[in-house]
């Protein structure tokens, strides 16, 4: 496990004595194993609660645009595995973080990515933009029409059943093909999720991106 972390160039010999690493490739510090993640945290984005961990995932689905009707692709980030944090108990504003891994976990209104992983992604799918929405009032990862540039809102996709990512069937989750994207450290991000709770998406079936 390596968790990258987004070290301003004035903490760098903070960082460094509290035992993070440079990634010169990546060209970021990451969290190496072992280390405790709290001890880290001032470097966290603001409201990130949420770890991805390597490999981290892109869900690929197509729907009909609801402005243009036609057919259009759409993604949605994902993860096998997560690494959460929850406050202890209700009386303590004390934090833990622990692992989920039961179910393919896919991110909706997603808010922050890293910047290394928002060039992977919009080198391939460049239709996924930070776009306003009217819905939440602000701006998100979402998709976008590849013909009439609209935006293709999270709520329908991730909440409505039978959604692009909302699968009911395993005649829905056949229709979701999973890439993984080449980059070894875990990631921080901030959005809503869901679980593929009734496993209808082949999460053995794994391409690259």
């Amino acid at each position: 496990m390596s968790i990258q972390i987004e070290v301003p160039y004035q903490d760098k010999d903070k960082a460094k004595a509290k035992g993070a690493f440079w990634d010169n490739d990546n060209k970021t510090w990451y969290i190496p194993d072992k280390k405790k993640i709290a001890d880290f945290q001032e470097w966290f984005p603001e409201q990130a609660d949420i770890i991805i961990k390597a490999p981290i995932l892109i869900a690929k689905n197509d729907r009909y645009c609801w402005k243009c009707n036609k057919e259009t692709p759409l993604i949605s980030i994902s993860g096998l595995e997560l690494i959460m944090q929850d406050y202890i108990d209700d009386d303590s504003e004390k934090v833990e973080w622990f692992v989920e891994k039961e179910n393919l976990v896919l991110f909706s209104t997603v808010t922050y990515l890293p910047k290394q992983i928002v060039n992977k992604i919009q080198s391939n799918f460049p239709f996924f933009k930070l776009t306003y929405s009217k819905t939440i009032q602000g701006k998100y990862w979402a998709n976008n029409c590849v013909h009439c540039n609209s935006i293709q809102g999270d709520f329908f996709n991730h909440g409505e059943p039978g959604g692009a990512f909302c699968p009911m069937s395993e005649e829905d989750g056949n229709m979701i093909k999973l890439h993984k994207i080449n980059y070894k450290h875990d990631i921080m991000i901030v959005g809503g999720f869901s679980f593929d709770d009734y496993g209808f998406i082949n999460k053995n079936k794994i391409s690259a991106l």
